[in-house]
């Protein structure tokens, strides 16, 4: 057996005594290290409460169209395994600074609005990924500040994969104004 297809356990990776990077409503981001990848991010998903929600299928959908999104803007997935109890997806780590607390930030410590110039750099990369993400046949779905991560100091990849679709399964269903009465926003 290579290297590649080694089989991953928790025990391939250190987690760094840190406080969690960020929860949600299926789990907690914690930072790792693991040799091969250095720092990265560990979503930890319990489980039983994806069984009890109904939301397994979900989370198989969520790490298979996350694997196909290889893109500079897009946080990358790196690996994924399971212990008995929970399922460990592990990300590529951005500085955890979401782009609605530099927002925030800019507002309350600086005491002043973002350049033009600086908010046309991040729109630009906002839409390339989700031109990319487009390209491919998916939709983000969950699309806000809160889900777009500062990394490496300017660039921003979008995350939240739990909330992508593909979107070329049912294009009628897009195309119809009608179809949209029966949609409800995540927020």
């Amino acid at each position: 057996m290579n290297s590649k297809n080694k089989l991953r356990t928790l025990f391939d990776y250190d987690f760094l005594d840190e406080p969690p990077l960020g929860s949600g409503s299926y789990g907690t981001v914690y930072s790792v290290y693991h040799k091969q990848y250095k720092n990265c991010a560990a979503k930890c998903i319990s489980k039983k409460i994806m069984a009890e929600r109904g939301l397994n299928e979900h989370l198989r959908n969520e790490t298979t169209i996350h694997k196909k999104l290889k893109h500079k803007n897009i946080v990358n997935f790196l690996d994924q395994f399971q212990t008995i109890t929970e399922v460990f997806i592990i990300l590529e780590k951005c500085n955890s600074e979401t782009l609605e607390k530099i927002c925030q930030n800019f507002k309350n410590i600086f005491k002043k609005q973002m350049s033009i110039k600086l908010i046309q750099h991040f729109l630009l990369q906002i839409s390339n990924a989700v031109h990319f993400m487009h390209s491919k046949g998916i939709a983000h779905r969950d699309l806000k500040l809160d889900n777009i991560m500062l990394y490496f100091e300017d660039e921003l990849p979008l995350d939240d994969g739990n909330n992508t679709k593909y979107f070329y399964y049912n294009r009628e269903f897009i195309k119809s104004p009608e179809s949209f009465e029966n949609i409800m926003l995540p927020q």
